[in-house]
């Protein structure tokens, strides 16, 4: 039996447009309402969980470092989470924390806590470097290279109260942000941290609480999940490995996302001899070495 046109007649929930549906159970006007539809439950999702996934873990650490979520005003945060990702991929995947090879960390140009600055989250203020390095820098800059807030601009309303809970600062973030976090998670799928995915897989053992394992350090987590990972491998699974990448091919990636001129890919040696001065450089300092007879300033 076929429906009446006047009965038939709906409300398209993604377009609010009225149109006539072929079969009682259609919901959309069209596909394309459809998909949009399911694309804002996937956003929803993602937004009430964010504080969980490895990104917005990260994310929510770093505002609360800067103590506000202004630093994240300026740019497309999609081309954060490349800076982001890009630093993660250079560490590798399933390596041992006995790995001797460097570890990467992002490494801000225009640092956090100077004094009367506070270092953005820009991805033209952010390089993808050793850990060692990054450390070293402490809060050294040059007062003019990358990007930064000065104190006066910073307003109560984006505060980041040491109070706050990871929830509480992950929600901020959205609000500042709306529609450039609805098109993140519209593109990347988000995955959950690994401190959650530790928890989940040690869960599924069935020798520990959910309380339990909450409780502990990340280092006593990745020790517990090692283990385990070791007991899969001599069960005969295997178990994906992505290596690291050496500090030069790092330096690299980073001189061609910034757009900077460096040590070239035939000068290794000359890289690994003036280190410190090329990553120097990738923060606004002058690189004064050589390199087939031209000297970079």
């Amino acid at each position: 039996m076929r429906l009446s046109k006047t009965k038939a007649r709906k409300n398209c929930p993604a377009c609010k447009g009225k149109f006539t549906p072929t079969r009682a159970a259609v919901k959309y006007c069209t596909d394309t309402c459809r998909k949009r539809a399911a694309r804002k439950r996937q956003a929803k999702k993602q937004e009430v969980g964010f504080q969980t996934t490895a990104f917005g873990s990260w994310l929510v650490g770093q505002c609360r470092r800067a103590g506000t979520v202004q630093i994240l005003q300026g740019f497309d945060i999609n081309d954060l989470y490349k800076v982001w990702a890009r630093c993660r991929k250079a560490n590798g995947f399933n390596v041992s924390e006995d790995d001797p090879s460097p570890k990467f960390e992002i490494s801000h140009i225009a640092p956090v806590t100077a004094v009367g600055a506070i270092g953005t989250l820009h991805p033209k203020n952010l390089v993808v470097a050793p850990d060692y390095y990054n450390r070293s820098r402490c809060n050294n800059w040059d007062n003019k290279s990358g990007v930064w807030l000065r104190p006066i601009d910073l307003l109560s309303t984006w505060k980041v109260y040491p109070e706050l809970t990871a929830k509480e600062v992950a929600e901020k973030i959205v609000k500042f942000n709306p529609v450039g976090f609805s098109a993140l998670v519209s593109n990347v799928k988000l995955a959950a941290s690994f401190r959650v995915k530790m928890i989940s897989a040690l869960m599924k053992t069935g020798l520990f609480t959910l309380r339990q394992l909450q409780t502990q350090s990340y280092e006593s987590l990745v020790a517990l999940y090692e283990v385990l990972q070791t007991t899969k491998q001599t069960e005969g699974k295997k178990v994906y490995r992505l290596d690291r990448l050496t500090p030069f091919e790092v330096y690299q990636l980073e001189c061609e996302r910034l757009a900077v001129e460096g040590v070239s890919g035939d000068d290794f040696y000359l890289f690994y001899s003036n280190e410190y001065e090329c990553w120097d450089h990738l923060h606004g300092g002058v690189l004064t070495v050589y390199s087939d007879n031209i000297l970079f300033e």
